[in-house]
């Protein structure tokens, strides 16, 4: 552990913000040391302290390049506290991103398997000013589309055919597992372009955050929550997010209870802002999210993920698409 933190100091002395301390006055922390992705909390002499993060493989490792795309190109248009904002960022040697520290007003959840009903409204409040933002400003949907005509593609189009490949040779490991409306349900997803369509081109065109789980969200009783991690972004439906919180990563224990209000609060929050919504579209814009949501864990179980991160995740969605009537 040492070793790596003497690393990390000399390292960062190669940066400019960083060049003329000694790797003695910079006190660092490991917040998180995956293959993917390195963070760092690093306090200055000042006692101040900044969040580095770190592309795990190399500098163009695509969720770290696409990141600090996001910081540079989009953060800066959306509302002061909504994410953290960017000291700088550092393409070469190793991909470095610097953004502002916000534990000194922010908590991470409790515990991302069970949220309290205070983090969720925080966290629904939290997507409907992003998205209300991207509603009422194009700029924020251009800025990205920008950056991603540079980077691979990654966008719900992309994860969807993805899906798709992934969906038979899924059925056919896992179908025997399965109740026969579970795996009706998922046959029925051959078609989710299709159900999907009635969703308008201007009604797809908001900023989301893609992985709108409940790690990756901060908490604060006074400032609301703010949004991490944005390696992800799409431009697609602003329900894609609630469904991904809501039913994907929510368990029906609690969803059940809470998802009406919490859809209440979203569309309430979208109309604070000034945004025209309808509650009856934004329920059917969210059944159909709710759909996708099936992707994820599709997908994890393609990736190699073990079954134990994917399962709770699928049989959520299962059971929040159930609760909704979408078994037709």
């Amino acid at each position: 552990m040492f070793n790596l933190i003497d690393n990390v100091s000399k390292q960062l002395r190669i940066l400019p913000a960083f060049s003329g301390f000694d790797s003695e006055q910079l006190q660092v922390v490991p917040l998180q040391t995956l293959d993917h992705s390195e963070v760092y909390r690093v306090r200055l002499p000042d006692n101040t302290s900044l969040i580095l993060k770190r592309a795990g493989v190399s500098a163009g490792d695509e969720l770290a390049t696409r990141e600090r795309r996001f910081y540079e190109s989009v953060a800066p248009l959306l509302p002061d506290g909504l994410v953290p904002k960017c000291v700088f960022v550092v393409d070469e040697p190793s991909g470095w991103l610097a953004i502002t520290d916000v534990a000194d007003t922010h908590l991470p959840s409790v515990d991302i398997s069970n949220p309290s009903r205070e983090e969720c409204t925080q966290l629904v409040r939290a997507l409907a000013v992003l998205h209300g933002t991207s509603i009422r400003s194009s700029d924020i949907t251009e800025a990205w589309s920008t950056v991603t005509r540079t980077l691979p593609k990654a966008g719900i189009d992309q994860r969807i055919a993805m899906f798709l490949e992934a969906l038979d040779p899924f059925l056919h490991e896992i179908g025997r597992r399965l109740e026969k409306k579970e795996r009706q349900l998922l046959s029925s997803l051959a078609g989710i372009n299709e159900k999907l369509s009635s969703v308008s081109a201007v009604e797809k065109n908001i900023l989301v955050h893609g992985d709108a789980h409940y790690s990756n969200f901060l908490y604060s009783e006074d400032a609301g929550a703010c949004i991490i991690d944005w390696a992800l972004p799409m431009i697609s439906f602003g329900e894609i997010d609630l469904a991904h919180a809501l039913a994907l990563n929510l368990p029906r224990r609690i969803g059940r209870k809470w998802e009406a209000e919490l859809l209440n609060e979203y569309a309430a929050q979208l109309r604070r802002l000034g945004c025209p919504v309808e509650n009856e579209r934004i329920e059917q814009r969210y059944s159909l999210a709710v759909l996708y949501g099936f992707v994820s864990p599709v997908l994890w179980w393609k990736s190699g993920v073990p079954e134990e991160h994917w399962w709770p995740g699928f049989t959520n969605v299962f059971d929040a698409a159930l609760d909704r009537g979408l078994l037709k």
